[in-house]
């Protein structure tokens, strides 16, 4: 099984959404998050921002749905899953890659009110 783990920055606030009927009822919760890559070009550092969908589900929908909102960071351990679909229009198979979420840190709030400007330091350079 693949996993993928790192720290991401939320590009909007996390959205709840109910699923099932009854006693199958749960909630899962779906955001994207903005990781940073940081390489060595012509010996100068770039940051890349890459850009990639999550859901989590359960219990630990709600935490995320409550206490995480738009700038926020969080550290994740994920597992990626490929979603497939025909489109409406051309039926066309169509498929995109979701992150599940399996465990989650909240990362300290910002107290500079700029806080798109702070980097948290992950990686090394190559």
């Amino acid at each position: 099984m693949m996993k993928a783990f790192g720290v991401g920055r939320f590009v909007a606030d996390p959205v709840l959404h109910k699923v099932g009927e009854g006693d199958s009822e749960t909630v899962v919760c779906k955001f994207s998050l903005a990781v940073n890559e940081f390489r060595k070009v012509n010996g100068e550092r770039k940051k890349y921002a890459h850009f990639f969908d999550f859901e989590i589900w359960a219990q630990a929908a709600e935490l995320i749905h409550k206490w995480r909102h738009k700038g926020d960071l969080i550290e994740f351990v994920a597992t990626p899953r490929q979603q497939k679909w025909n489109d409406k229009e051309s039926g066309e198979p169509r498929s995109k890659i979701v992150f599940r979420m399996d465990d989650f840190t909240f990362m300290p709030r910002s107290t500079n009110p700029n806080n798109s400007e702070e980097e948290v330091e992950e990686e090394e350079d190559f």
